[in-house]
């Protein structure tokens, strides 16, 4: 059996419910293949398998092959968090907003650990972050879907000149999205 039959099977035991299994499956293919993703779904079996810190090395093999993949970073957090080791957790979710400060549940895990340790300000600034870029992300998804409802109505020059399509443009680059969060930080004063 090739290694995409094996990992498809393993997907397969742990959508079932099978961790054992599945564990089992992805530790062969990992002697195989050495790829992020696949530690990744590793430690998420040892988890539900209550091995916490053997699903931790996953993670940091997973963190390894990929170092600026932010999501590596929020989820070692959370099992760090899981074996009590909340200053580590912390680093991690602050390396995780380093490298995309618009990860909304990042800043809200970030922001609950700061308020397990009673440091306030701190969890006050990553709570109010967190909901503020997911306001955001829910303003944009709604405005699509009135924009793809008024395509049908309107011109396309119209489209163009909307104020849905110009808050998008704000949105689409890292620089504008962050001046936008930056000016809504300030009470919306330039």
């Amino acid at each position: 059996m090739n290694t995409q039959d094996s990992i498809a099977r393993a997907r397969k035991a742990y959508e079932g419910g099978d961790f054992k299994s599945s564990a089992k499956l992805f530790e062969s293919i990992l002697e195989i293949r050495q790829e992020a993703q696949l530690f990744y779904e590793h430690a998420l079996c040892l988890l539900r398998l209550e091995k916490k810190k053997v699903a931790l090395k996953q993670l940091d093999r997973a963190l390894e092959l990929e170092p600026k993949n932010p999501f590596r970073y929020s989820s070692r957090a959370y099992v760090k968090d899981a074996v009590g080791d909340i200053h580590g957790a912390i680093e991690d979710y602050r390396s995780c907003i380093r490298i995309d400060p618009e990860d909304a549940i990042a800043h809200n895990n970030l922001g609950l650990l700061y308020d397990k340790l009673g440091r306030r300000e701190a969890a006050k600034h990553h709570i109010k972050q967190a909901d503020l870029l997911s306001d955001a992300r829910e303003y944009l998804e709604n405005q699509k879907i009135r924009e793809k409802a008024e395509a049908g109505d309107s011109s396309a020059e119209q489209k163009k000149d909307s104020l849905g399509s110009e808050v998008l443009k704000v949105f689409k680059d890292k620089k504008s999205r962050s001046e936008f969060f930056t000016f809504v930080r300030k009470g919306w004063k330039l």
